[in-house]
Parts: C-alpha cells; structure tokens; sequence
C-alpha cells in the first residue's frame, strides 16, 4: 500500500470465515494498541479496520503489519499470517513532477491466510 507522507488512511483485515477472529500487530509481533498512531477498531467479530489518522512519517516508511488469525484451525490451510507493506510516499516539491503514486494500492502477502485488505479509497484487494 502507498500512501503520502502524513495523509491519513486505514486498511481493514477480514477473515474468510465468519467465525475466525483476526488480529493486526507489528511485523515483529507486538500489538497496534499501544501505539497511539493507530486506531484499531472490529466492527464485526470476523474484521479488524485500522486507522492511521494522521499518516506516517518518511521515517515510517516500507513499515509492515501482519494480519494473523488467532489460532490456526489447520496449519496447513493457514500456515502464517498476511503481511501489508506500507511505502509512505514524500511529497512532492512544487514544480516537480513524477514523484508521486497517483494510485494506491494494496499488497498482502501469502494468499492463502484468506484475508482482506481495504483499502480507504475502496478498493480491496482478496487473498
């Protein structure tokens, strides 16, 4: 997923099956919830959507969470959680020209976990 640097955004993750409850936490496994950048809300016990209100920082770039769900109902249909990269994007100068996305788009990883990535423009990418 690309986003400007300091724009706000958010992503859901949404379990294939209604009955699995998924988490989102940092890459290296510690949870979203006491970082005060992100608002982590399940409006359905099968979804977790994420909200960075104010973005990120350049120095937040190429950050990734993961997308799990709690425990595996089969190791080897779920072997490991989805991952999102988030490329936070700089601004461009004035009268400088393609240094920008025009586009975002999302990027999980592993599509056999069976989540959802939502992106804020709509769009969503299945895996």
């Amino acid at each position: 997923m690309v986003v400007d640097v300091g724009v706000g955004f958010s992503f859901t993750c949404r379990a294939s099956h209604p009955s699995r409850s998924p988490e989102v936490v940092f890459d290296d496994g510690r949870p979203l919830n006491g970082d005060t950048r992100f608002v982590v809300t399940r409006p359905e016990p099968s979804v977790v959507r994420v909200e960075v209100p104010q973005g990120l920082k350049m120095q937040d770039n190429n950050m990734r969470f993961k997308c799990k769900l709690g425990r595996p109902l089969d190791p080897q249909r779920d072997p490991s959680p989805a991952t999102l990269l988030v490329v936070v994007n700089q601004k461009c100068a004035v009268g400088t020209r393609n240094c920008s996305h025009p586009g975002r788009s999302g990027l999980l990883f592993r599509p056999r976990i069976g989540l959802i990535n939502t992106l804020s423009g709509g769009r969503t990418a299945t895996v």
